[in-house]
């Protein structure tokens, strides 16, 4: 113990901030089990000058953390839950650190043991999956990304509940693989759900100009789906909101091409069986796209 806590001061003193805190902790908890933190935490009040403004800096976010860690932990969770829980955390916080191979090494062996002692459908599993998935991402392993979050994004609903915000978060990063991987049908179809509950959420408790952009980017998204009329339904009311609130700012034009571009995807769903809907729809996109185009040209330089 007295080997694991002076291993935790050590980081404590080299990063005397909330990440490493957090490092210190998780990696002391991770090997001394649920009493580590109290354990650093002694080692660090015993070995150190009392008045040294620092260390009480230092001790005083060590408590919070301990405070936090021990709230957050499930009463009847058995110790290797929470020795694997605490392992998953301080995986994710050395990706948060940029440290990919100490991220990826703890991330595996979390997620080995997950498997073999908690199974597929715990929340820890899910998480050290997760980290894995972003460790992979951040090496150029796409492929590695998209199949582990296929999985933590398959099995979220029921371990964590749709409406979670880890779920959510799962499904957001999943999208942005499969973006990053020339797949951007797959991204926009993961997309439009969320799309639906950010625009919800902006109308009940954000600023009219942030709801537009939600609607905007919705517009968008739908736009890769093909789904013309949804385009231009969103499309539309974000351009009210921006002539309305800042007609004279570059995205009032962006929004007419963006519902030029909904409208012209109508008209050529329409050319083979109503062309004279198609023609005028063609001829309304048209305006729209050329008022759009020449007002960003116009504001280039912003």
């Amino acid at each position: 113990h007295n080997d694991l806590a002076q291993s935790a001061l050590a980081e404590l003193q080299s990063r005397p901030n909330t990440l490493g805190v957090d490092l210190a902790v998780s990696r002391a908890a991770a090997s001394m089990r649920a009493n580590a933190p109290v354990a650093a935490l002694r080692y660090l009040e015993a070995t150190t000058t009392p008045d040294d403004p620092s260390v009480e800096a230092i001790r005083t976010v060590a408590r919070q953390q301990i405070r936090a860690a021990l709230a957050g932990m499930d009463a009847s969770a058995t110790s290797e839950e929470r020795e694997l829980k605490t392992m998953a955390v301080a995986a994710a916080r050395h990706l948060e650190a940029g440290e990919l191979a100490e991220a990826k090494s703890l991330a595996e062996e979390t997620l080995r043991r997950c498997r073999e002692s908690l199974g597929l459908k715990h929340a820890t599993t899910l998480s050290a999956m997760h980290t894995l998935a972003l460790a992979a991402q951040r090496t150029d392993r796409l492929d590695v990304t998209i199949q582990l979050l296929e999985q933590v994004v398959a099995l979220s609903p029921e371990v964590l509940g749709e409406d979670h915000r880890n779920t959510t978060v799962a499904k957001t990063n999943l999208a942005y693989a499969y973006q990053e991987n020339g797949q951007p049908r797959q991204a926009a179809a993961l997309r439009e759900r969320l799309y639906v509950a950010a625009v919800a959420e902006a109308r009940e408790t954000q600023p009219p100009l942030t709801l537009a952009n939600m609607l905007g980017g919705q517009a968008l998204n739908f736009l890769v789906l093909e789904k013309y009329t949804d385009a231009e339904t969103a499309a539309r009311e974000c351009l009210e909101i921006r002539q309305r609130e800042a007609p004279d700012d570059w995205a009032f034009f962006h929004a007419k091409c963006v519902l030029g571009a909904a409208v012209a995807g109508q008209a050529k769903q329409l050319h083979q069986t109503d062309p004279a809907s198609a023609e005028l729809n063609f001829s309304i996109a048209e305006s729209l796209l050329v008022e759009g185009c020449n007002g960003l040209d116009q504001h280039a330089d912003s």
